[in-house]
């Protein structure tokens, strides 16, 4: 028997005692009562009393077995409530929401500037500088591979716009090392807190993973996201789990989960991902957002997610970033605000974005956000670019290598970052003898075996590879293969690894091989590149050559022998034979054209425009075969400037001009509108507000996005001014054609020779209004004073009687006295030449087409009508042409009003029509083709037939049936398209416009 002691029952609360008091009382008290009043009933039934007395006594059993359950419930209920109350009351006096919300702003401003090497000496915050990253739902298994994905197909949207624009709840992003996953939840978590402060939208709740992953996994129970984001360094305590939890149990909060990738080996991102999956189900009406890499996410895919890719920067993108990290980073430097500093900040950014133009592979590396970070420190603070290209790769390289991933605190390699750094070179030069850009995992495991027999490290080929992965020097492709995250760090890992050794001789053997340009090219920025240089000049060939100029701008050392070399060949004296001067040619656009920009697809695009230099180069070949350069052409100050002013023919033999120098299968074109659309464009000129040369619809043709302006078309009121100057300029020719029209009424024989009639008071009206106007030139006044002159000396004292005197005095007006006139005072040749012919035909078809209107005005108001009448011809519709387009439209019109004139017999205007057309060919064609220096005055005569023409058609187009009738409104259309190509033109030639067109080459 135990002799432990025995615990004393528990002692009745007074509540038990009364209410045990009560129940006895009621189970005694009524039946007693009941038994003295009716004693006789009961025993003449003592079966029926007792089985009645039995169910009374159970009826009050069940009465106390549900009082106290009531009771047991009402105690839970109301420490409920109670606790309920503790929370709110405590949460408001103590402000936990105000807490939290102020909390996580302060840690989600922060910018994660991990692993860089180059830091500036002020700390930035994410709000100053961030901008937001873009995302497109898309499958991990097709994901761009690399860090250049800025400019894949599909639609780009913020996080937002999936958080609230649709009914799903978890999302995972993926993105390669840099994408800025970071950034995005912080940047997400401080939106939402600002929202939170006014009680509105979901709680954002920030969690790293990689903090948190030995709780979850070393845990045999985990803990739930409350408890470890109360446990978070960044809160510190001062909210409790419990408020937290009461949260996510509300379903209001947005969960941030940052790093799944990092939280360990494959195991341990598993038993994260199942964690997190319990997560989600336990606190299902919340939205989730995990981050990860490609890699981490893979082995690990959350079940029933929307999956979202990180996109890279664009161009705009880009310089938003940088115009803000350099007023900010101008700001803390030097303490002031304002515009000064605005405008350096603007300067800055714009020399680096200048410069990364130039160099194509480092714009493309800027689509990652942290190596664009990287590239504006040392740009800003050691000077480095474009010159030290080797060093900026030389950081980023180290970065991916390990220190960012030590920094992180991801992982536990046993290799240091020298050996990190061996066995990633011996990756790339073997990738770059194989001539490839990833590797098969299973052959990458041979190099690192191989590898590490020479490394004093217990580590297996597998777990270093692992660790390369992890730590983003590599990165996993499909279909089992591993590559550098850029060609660039390839390229410069191969470089150092050849740095280690004598290498001369294995470089010059490559040195007409493209696929070991840029190696050889960061190899020489840390090397003595004369062996290398001289094996190029010895070579002689195109790409050689291009080398060795390339090699000579950044070596460590170069032999100055070799250098004035290359200065000589070519800055100096261009050599005579045609074979010398092909070759400088050749290697001039190699060297121009070798850098370019990978579009959708696989076109490229070189990375500047055609500049000057070269341009002139191609005109000087063209000028061995009779073509003069364009009228408008100027050259311009700088060699290396973009070359402006082209026309379409000249372009079209450009190009083919270009590939005439390569015989190895290269080949450039002019990309097409599409191509020219494409987001990547940017990198090398704004098309947004620049005329690019491409290939359109039409052929050759200027692409015009919204808001660039057409250097080819001109404006309605330009057009008009246009032609109204001509009438001024050509006046003369006017007053000869007024003269015509004046003796036709009475000259048999002048009506012969311009078969054609029209009413003379209109005329004589204009005359004499136009003698009175200001804008008369001197001696077009004369010559019309003259004429005049002849009139009112018969003019008699009736107004009436002078008109019809007027009138009747016609004939003594002459061609022959009013050319006499004009000559003897220089307003005329004494031989009138074809473009003072034309101009005057030109001025016959149009006052023949102005005389006809039946709202002709009198002699005060005739002036002014016959400039309406010329402004109202500048706004039928007219073809869009370039110069060298208007021979063919020329032809084409010609065409058309001989086939109108053969088939009306009677009609006595299109045979002018023609001739005017076909003199203005002959006067044009020289000029237009090159063949000819260009001259003012046909052009300006060679545009006045040809909107004289496109009247005298427009006037015909109503006497003939429709179907010639379409085919005159359409040449009547190009040959006003073909006056206002003289007319810009000519503004051009005159310097009143400057173009800012662009030629930019591709190939495929």
């Amino acid at each position: 028997m135990s002799n432990l002691p025995v615990p004393p029952p528990n002692p009745a609360s007074p509540s038990e005692v009364i209410a045990t008091s009560l129940l006895a009382l009621l189970a005694l008290a009524p039946p007693g009562i009941i038994a003295t009043q009716f004693w006789d009933a009961i025993a003449a039934n003592p079966l029926e009393s007792v089985l009645a007395l039995a169910a009374y006594w159970a009826a009050l059993a069940v009465l106390r077995f549900v009082g106290r359950v009531g009771g047991d419930v009402a105690d839970r209920w109301v420490q409920r409530i109670a606790d309920s109350a503790d929370s709110v009351l405590s949460a408001a006096l103590l402000g936990h929401r105000r807490t939290f919300v102020k909390r996580i702003r302060r840690h989600a401003r922060e910018l994660e500037l991990h692993g860089l090497t180059t830091q500036g000496p002020f700390a930035l915050w994410l709000p100053e500088v961030y901008v937001d990253v873009s995302l497109d739902p898309r499958a991990t298994s097709v994901v761009a591979e690399g860090l250049h994905t800025r400019w894949e197909p599909g639609e780009r949207r913020p996080l937002a716009h999936f958080i609230e624009g649709t009914d799903a709840r978890v999302f995972t992003v993926a993105g390669y090392p840099g994408a800025g996953k970071t950034s995005l939840l912080r940047h997400a978590a401080a939106t939402g807190a600002r929202r939170g402060v006014l009680r509105r939208g979901r709680l954002p709740v920030l969690l790293t993973l990689r903090d948190h992953a030995e709780a979850v996994v070393d845990a045999e129970e985990p803990p739930d996201v409350a408890d470890l984001v109360a446990g978070t360094a960044w809160l510190a305590g001062r909210v409790p789990a419990a408020w937290l939890r009461r949260r996510l149990e509300r379903g209001n909060c947005l969960v941030l989960c940052d790093g799944l990738d990092e939280t360990g080996d494959a195991e341990a991102r598993r038993k994260v991902a199942d964690w997190l999956t319990d997560q989600i189900a336990r606190y299902e009406d919340n939205v989730y957002v995990v981050t990860s890499r490609p890699h981490g996410y893979d082995d690990n895919a959350l079940r029933n997610t929307t999956r979202l890719h990180i996109r890279g920067f664009t161009s705009d993108q880009i310089a938003a970033f940088l115009h803000r990290w350099y007023h900010v980073s101008e700001s803390r430097s030097t303490g002031e605000t304002g515009q000064q500093v605005r405008a350096r900040a603007h300067r800055e950014a714009e020399a680096l974005m200048e410069r990364m133009r130039r160099r194509p592979a480092l714009y493309d590396l800027a689509s990652n956000p942290l190596l664009l970070t990287m590239i504006a420190n040392v740009h800003r603070y050691r000077g480095a670019l474009p010159g030290s290209r080797a060093e900026l790769y030389r950081e980023m390289c180290e970065m991916l290598l390990s220190r960012r991933r030590d920094e992180k605190g991801v992982g536990d390699s046993t290799l240091t970052i020298g050996q990190k750094g061996l066995l990633a070179r011996r990756l790339a030069i073997m990738m770059m003898e194989s001539r490839v850009k990833s590797l098969a995992t299973p052959l990458a495991l041979r190099v690192l075996s191989e590898t590490l027999q020479r490394i004093p490290v217990e580590a297996t080929a597998e777990e270093c590879l692992a660790d390369l992965v992890e730590g983003g020097t590599l990165i996993v492709r499909r279909d089992d293969l591993v590559a550098f995250p850029h060609l660039t760090f390839q390229e410069y890992l191969a470089s150092t690894e050849l740095a280690d050794g004598p290498a001369d001789d294995a470089l010059s053997a490559r040195i007409d091989d493209p696929w070991w340009r840029e190696t050889i090219l960061l190899w020489t920025e840390a090397s003595d590149a004369s062996t290398v240089v001289e094996t190029c000049l010895r070579s002689g060939s195109v790409h050689a050559l291009a080398l060795a100029f390339e090699c000579a701008k950044r070596p460590r050392e170069l032999d100055p022998r070799l250098r004035a070399q290359l200065d000589d060949l070519l800055n100096g004296t261009p050599p005579t034979d045609d074979d010398g001067r092909a070759l400088v040619a050749a290697v001039r656009i190699s060297h121009d054209l070798h850098e370019t920009v990978r579009l959708s697809g696989d076109v490229e695009l070189c990375g500047r425009p055609v500049d000057d230099g070269l341009w002139r180069l191609f005109q000087a070949d063209m000028s061995r075969d009779g073509r003069r350069p364009a009228a408008d052409a100027r050259p311009a100050a700088d060699p290396l400037a973009p070359v402006h002013g082209a026309w379409a023919g000249d372009v079209r033999r450009f190009v083919a001009w270009v590939n005439s120098f390569f015989d190895d299968g290269t080949a450039y074109r002019l990309p097409t509108w599409a191509e020219l659309a494409d987001p990547a464009v940017r990198l090398v000129l704004d098309a947004a507000t620049r005329p690019v040369w491409g290939t359109g619809p039409r052929g050759v043709d200027l692409f015009l996005a919204p808001g660039a302006a057409d250097p080819f078309r001109i404006g309605a009121d330009r057009w008009r001014d246009g032609v109204l100057a001509d009438r001024r300029e050509l006046g003369v020719f006017l007053m000869i054609a007024l003269a015509y029209h004046r003796g036709v009424a009475s000259d048999g024989e002048f009506t012969d020779r311009f078969d054609h009639t029209v009413n003379f008071t209109h005329a004589y009206g204009f005359a004499q209004a136009y003698d009175e106007s200001d804008d008369t030139e001197p001696h077009v006044a004369a010559a019309l004073s003259y004429v005049l002159a002849r009139h009112r000396f018969l003019r008699p004292t009736s107004t009436d009687l002078w008109r019809r005197a007027a009138d009747s005095d016609v004939g003594r007006v002459s061609e022959t006295s009013l050319v006499r006139l004009l000559t003897r005072i220089g307003a005329v040749p004494e031989r009138l030449g074809r473009a003072e012919l034309l101009a005057i035909r030109a001025w016959l078809l149009l006052t023949a087409r102005w005389l006809e209107q039946p709202d002709v005005a009198g002699a005060a108001e005739a002036s002014d009508g016959f400039d309406d009448f010329l402004a109202s011809t500048t706004t039928a519709e007219a073809d869009h042409l370039h110069p060298d387009g208007v021979p063919a439209a020329l032809r084409r019109a010609e065409r058309i009003a001989t086939a109108v004139a053969r088939a009306d017999p009677t009609d006595t205007m299109s045979p002018m029509a023609v001739r005017v057309i076909q003199e203005a060919a002959v006067l044009t064609d020289p000029f237009l083709r090159r063949r000819a220096g260009y001259d003012e005055t046909a052009a300006r005569c060679a545009g006045l037939g040809m909107y004289a023409a496109a009247a005298a058609m427009d006037r015909l187009t109503g006497t003939v049936p429709a179907e010639s009738a379409a085919r005159l409104a359409e040449a009547a259309s190009s040959l006003r398209g073909a006056a206002r190509a003289l007319l810009v033109l000519r503004c051009r030639v005159a310097g009143e416009w400057t173009p800012a067109d662009v030629v930019v080459l591709a190939r495929s």
